[in-house]
């Protein structure tokens, strides 16, 4: 198995139009919640991906936020958490990168996703 965290799930194929409906449904979801989603990396720049899924989710509003419900909802829809971000972060500084965004790897199957949760 490889030592970085983040290299230890199987890489599955997304095309741009998976990735669209993917959030297009989180985005219904959300909503009512307070938040929303966008689909950014390569996925949306290139059209496909080999490796992973990178989706940034933000609250609709900071007056009103609630993390510990929007975790519950994504886990309720199937997307599961799997490198949190202090593992996240320690291979990045292994790259020599000293980047604090807050980006945590969860899984939908065996497919990766890149959550980027901005405040």
């Amino acid at each position: 198995m490889p030592s970085n965290p983040l290299e230890q799930l199987p890489r599955a194929f997304w095309s741009v139009e998976e990735g669209i409906a993917l959030c297009r449904k989180l985005h219904k979801l959300l909503l009512p919640i307070g938040y929303s989603v966008a689909l950014t990396g390569s996925v949306l720049f290139k059209g496909k991906s080999h490796k992973d899924l990178d989706l940034v989710v933000f609250p609709c509003s900071t007056a009103n936020t609630n993390e510990s419900l929007l975790r519950h909802t994504l886990m309720n829809f199937g997307i599961r958490p799997w490198i949190p971000m202090e593992e996240v972060h320690a291979a990045w500084r292994k790259k020599g990168s000293d980047d604090t965004k807050h980006v945590e790897v969860w899984r939908f199957g065996i497919r990766r996703i890149d959550l980027f949760f901005l405040k």
